[in-house]
């Protein structure tokens, strides 16, 4: 019998290949589930609010006076004791507790509070001692009126005697070249919505 002749044997799968073979037919591929109406909602929601709570901590954190250079780390009543010279660039702010318009200067008189990274004087702090600011011009009364807060950026000058009241105290003086007017808190509750994770916008 030449090879021509020879008959053809059916040919089998190893034991171990069919049983593969089997089970990859017999496996379904899951199908993934369409996002709920609800979830796309949230989503939607959550995105804007997380990108504003970067944003108002990014804007939180910056001071008017990043740019400003060195000062020295030393408030008014270090000046009161002599550690500040005369010429010493500072960085003071606190409560305004009185305004006066000169014929070329406007002085106002600051109860001293600490800062905090933005160098937003901290209101709910306690008043240090009292400082004033002298600055250039014309300051409106009454933006710049008494219980609004206020940073400036001068250069220490003396230590005037001045009465408040009864008393005589003293009080360092900066000319100033920058001050910032911090806004207003509005202090009624504000509504606040929850969204389901724990962030409040």
């Amino acid at each position: 019998m030449n090879f021509i002749d020879r008959p053809i044997r059916p040919f089998s799968l190893p034991s171990s290949i069919a049983t593969v073979s089997r089970s990859f037919r017999s496996t379904t591929v899951p199908r993934s589930r369409p996002e709920s109406p609800i979830r796309a909602a949230r989503t939607r929601l959550l995105l804007p609010a997380l990108l504003a709570v970067v944003l108002l901590a990014a804007g939180c954190a910056t001071s008017p006076f990043s740019g400003a250079g060195p000062v020295v780390a030393k408030g008014p009543a270090d000046a009161l004791r002599g550690e500040i010279a005369p010429g010493e660039r500072v960085l003071w702010g606190g409560r305004i507790v009185g305004v006066v318009n000169a014929s070329d200067v406007t002085e106002l008189e600051i109860l001293a509070l600490p800062l905090d990274r933005a160098d937003r004087p901290r209101a709910s702090a306690e008043g240090g001692v009292r400082f004033v600011v002298r600055y250039p011009g014309f300051l409106e009364p009454v933006n710049y009126a008494p219980g609004r807060l206020l940073t400036a950026l001068g250069r220490f000058t003396t230590v005037e005697t001045r009465t408040v009241g009864e008393f005589d105290i003293e009080q360092p003086v900066i000319d100033a070249r920058q001050v910032e007017l911090w806004p207003v808190r509005d202090p009624r509750p504000q509504t606040q919505f929850g969204i389901g994770v724990g962030i409040r916008l």
